[in-house]
């Protein structure tokens, strides 16, 4: 187990992981911000390839990861789970047919709330989020601005509940808001208590 806490993480450079570096990992942090890092592989910020993420008051801003498969301009995990509260997600980027502009998982799940996602950019499919295998939960959140080929916001395959969130003003050729893809068990999108799920295109 690693603790984060009070740091920032700036400028860093790598193939994999252009901050961190996991491959057994469960992470904790709190008041964390990971700012202008890049990889030219997969996890602009953070490569987890087997570990959990625990994260309060963290922000991600301007990471980037740039390559055919370099998933996640953010955030790679491979195989875990993603917790999360009081999260910015902001100007990541995935380039070079690429998923995930700021966070990409494999098999796990990605439950985030009080978070502001915007303004990233994934080349291929999930703007902003893409789970290959799982479910996404976001809760007074704020999903807004972020763009790719297949699902602008969100590339799901898996259930995606949305409660008291927004999903606005995304981009995509197929999918604009969020793209559902097919888990063998189920998937199906669900809002409550004013969530909204809106294709807007910018």
């Amino acid at each position: 187990t690693l603790e984060l806490n009070g740091l920032t993480l700036r400028n860093g450079e790598a193939e994999i992981g252009g901050a961190l570096y996991g491959e057994q990992v469960d992470l904790i942090m709190s008041d964390v911000d990971f700012l202008d890092n890049s990889a030219t592989g997969p996890g602009g910020a953070i490569y987890l390839a087997e570990g959990d993420i625990e994260m309060d008051g963290v922000s991600f801003r301007r990471n980037s990861s740039e390559g055919h498969g370099a998933h996640g301009g953010a955030i790679r995990v491979e195989t875990g789970d993603i917790e999360g509260t009081d999260v910015v997600l902001k100007h990541n980027e995935a380039s070079g047919m690429a998923n995930g502009g700021s966070i990409a998982v494999l098999t796990g799940s990605v439950t985030l709330s009080d978070a502001g996602i915007s303004f990233n950019e994934a080349s291929y499919r999930g703007g902003a989020i893409v789970l290959h295998s799982g479910d996404l939960t976001l809760m007074d959140s704020r999903v807004e601005h972020n763009s790719a080929m297949m699902g602008g916001a969100l590339y799901v395959a898996g259930v995606v509940d949305l409660a008291a969130t927004q999903v606005n003003h995304n981009d995509a050729d197929t999918g604009g808001a969020v793209y559902l893809a097919y888990r063998e068990g189920e998937e199906a999108l669900y809002c409550d208590a004013d969530g909204a799920a809106q294709a807007g295109l910018t």
